[in-house]
């Protein structure tokens, strides 16, 4: 038996595919491009592939969300754990600079507010690739 998820994270995997979307939307828009911005062919095809894979790990949180089986269990660990890496790495290799040297109060409260929308993503997947085993084992064919 599985148990109904709060409507809580209905709405909350509605705000991330928007926010997921206009996102996308935005860095193409306005003076320049904000993503594939390397002349280097292997950056982009980089930066191509972890777009591909974020927008996979969505159908992963509608999975949780709605407690569907989507692919394997294992496609879901290896999916995991690739974004978690790609996360830390990247925020290890891209310093925070601004113009003043200080941060603001508003750029510290949004700072807090996004970090804890990605753990909310991180547990979410985690639960779905590591603790969902009824949902495998129910829905096995």
């Amino acid at each position: 038996m599985l148990e109904q998820r709060s409507m809580w994270w209905k709405v909350y995997f509605l705000l991330v595919v928007l926010l997921s979307f206009v996102g996308f939307g935005l860095s193409f828009l306005g003076e320049g491009q904000f993503i594939f911005l390397e002349d280097n062919i292997f950056s982009n095809i980089y930066i191509g592939v972890m777009i591909l894979i974020y927008f996979i790990s969505l159908v992963g949180l509608w999975g949780f969300i709605y407690q569907k089986r989507v692919f394997y269990k294992e496609f879901w660990v290896y999916i995991f754990f690739i974004i978690v890496i790609e996360l830390i790495g990247s925020s290890i290799m891209t310093p925070i600079e601004t113009s003043t040297g200080e941060t603001g109060y508003l750029f510290l409260i949004l700072g807090l507010l996004i970090i804890g929308g990605v753990l909310l993503y991180f547990y979410a997947l985690y639960q779905y690739a590591f603790k969902m085993t009824n949902l495998w084992r129910e829905n096995e064919q």
